[in-house]
């Protein structure tokens, strides 16, 4: 089928483009010679992730209080979000899984979420194993799945082989079970 038009559209018009690439456009760079996907492109550390790491270390530390809730809040009034209540995040866990899902919204497209899911011990399958959406929906689709080991550690990064070679201390033999 095709797609609607309002009534009285002009059938040269369509009334929708279809995307031809997706962009991230958090961070935009005008009148800069910047490559966001060159060796340039250096980590963004923003202030809400260091309010939402205080307030995840905090309740790990004492479980919820009004300062944690704060630390939270400044992030959320920043969107135009409502105060939190200490009576609908009364336990540690409740408040835990309520901090790992706000940081999934607020720093959605800014490269936290692997991070954040293998340092929780979390998946997107909530198991054990943190590779199993991978294995079954994104590895059968592969130009060539056989480059995927099932052996491999893929929680971990590989060292950089420009560390391996800058490091004395360091052999190529560090990446054995991280890399295929």
């Amino acid at each position: 089928g095709g797609t609607k038009r309002p009534v009285g559209a002009s059938e040269s018009v369509p009334d929708t483009v279809p995307a031809t690439a997706i962009h991230n456009r958090k961070y935009p760079h005008q009148n800069v010679n910047y490559n966001y996907a060159g060796y340039n492109n250096v980590p963004i550390i923003r202030y809400a992730d260091i309010l939402m790491m205080k307030a995840e270390a905090l309740n790990e530390l004492n479980g919820p209080s009004q300062d944690v809730l704060d630390l939270i809040d400044q992030v959320r009034n920043r969107s135009g979000l409502p105060d939190l209540l200490l009576s609908n995040l009364a336990t540690k866990e409740v408040l835990r899984d309520f901090i790992f899902d706000e940081r999934a919204r607020e720093f959605f497209m800014e490269g936290r979420r692997r991070d954040d899911l293998f340092r929780w011990g979390r998946s997107a399958s909530n198991g054990t194993n943190h590779l199993l959406k991978f294995r079954e929906k994104v590895r059968p689709n592969l130009d060539n799945p056989s480059n995927y080991a099932d052996n491999v550690d893929y929680a971990l990064f590989p060292y950089p082989l420009s560390e391996i070679q800058s490091n004395t201390s360091l052999t190529a033999e560090i990446n054995i079970g991280r890399v295929k």
